[in-house]
């Protein structure tokens, strides 16, 4: 009997459960500039270009200072090192960067058939609606 009842019960929207969501004040402008689509993706990948922009303006960086560190080391074998390792580390760390961003191109390209498909990515809604997949 119990089971039966049970049953009858239809289960919970996840709407009465939790009540509806609203979108924050700083998510809005990433739904604006992503014309009704999902912001979130458009936020992602923001991130993801000010991160690469970082890790170019750090590599820099590096490059400037081992510049420096070498111009004024005298001919001392420690420092010498020392800047060979950091110029070492940075052009690795430049070389990530780059082949990370072909390699997620290339995936793109071979898997989606655009090679922006993950730097770009585009979120399509119910056909007869703005963001219709095509």
């Amino acid at each position: 009997m119990l089971s039966q009842l049970i049953a009858q019960v239809p289960p919970p929207s996840p709407v009465d459960i939790i009540g509806a969501i609203e979108v924050p004040a700083g998510a809005l402008q990433y739904d604006a500039q992503s014309a009704g689509s999902f912001g979130l993706f458009l936020f992602i990948s923001n991130l993801i270009k000010m991160g690469t922009v970082i890790a170019g303006i750090y590599i820099l960086f590096n490059f400037l200072l081992a510049g420096y560190a070498y111009i004024t080391s005298a001919g001392n074998t420690k420092v010498n090192e020392e800047v060979k390792n950091k110029l070492t580390y940075s052009v690795v760390g430049m070389i990530l960067i780059v082949s990370s961003y072909i390699a997620i191109g290339l995936l793109g390209l071979l898997f989606f058939g655009k090679a922006n498909f993950f730097l770009q990515p585009e979120i399509c809604g119910p056909a007869g609606t703005v963001n219709a997949c095509p």
